[in-house]
């Protein structure tokens, strides 16, 4: 539980995960996810989907999630569990924010499990990965 209020006490290295992690993963949706299925991958529409918002509002919920709340609860379930952060913790995060997208977001936003084919979860899979990586790292 100690690490929690390292954290608290001093966000920073929360905030520069965050946003590495966070432009790492929009880099893969703008660049690689489109030479792997043909489109960028638009997670902050699947929100808007859910919560009936505009695009932009989906996208800074996306962000406001991978800046500040994901490597927050990162470091708060690491500490419940009495783990100390680590590159294999990050990689176990970011897999575990990759169910959460294609078993719970993805079927509310009308998509279906898995998004219903291969291309399109193998892509979140890489992107969440990438993003647990840099937490791993930088945390």
């Amino acid at each position: 539980m100690d690490i929690i209020l390292t954290y608290l006490t001093n966000p920073l290295p929360l905030l520069i995960a965050g946003v590495v992690g966070t432009v790492i993963l929009y880099v893969f949706m703008e660049v690689m996810a489109p030479k792997m299925l043909g489109a960028p991958m638009r997670p902050g529409d699947m929100i808007c989907d859910i919560l009936g918002c505009s695009g932009a509002v989906g996208h800074a919920l996306h962000y406001l999630l991978g800046l500040v709340l994901f490597p927050l609860g990162y470091v708060i379930v690491a500490g419940i569990l009495g783990l100390t952060p680590s590159l294999g913790l990050g990689v176990a995060w970011g897999f575990v924010l990759f169910l959460g997208a294609v078993m719970v977001v993805a079927p509310m936003s009308g998509r279906g499990m898995f998004f219903g084919a291969m291309k399109p979860t193998m892509s979140a899979l890489m992107a969440h990965l990438f993003y647990g990586v840099a937490l791993g790292v930088l945390i």
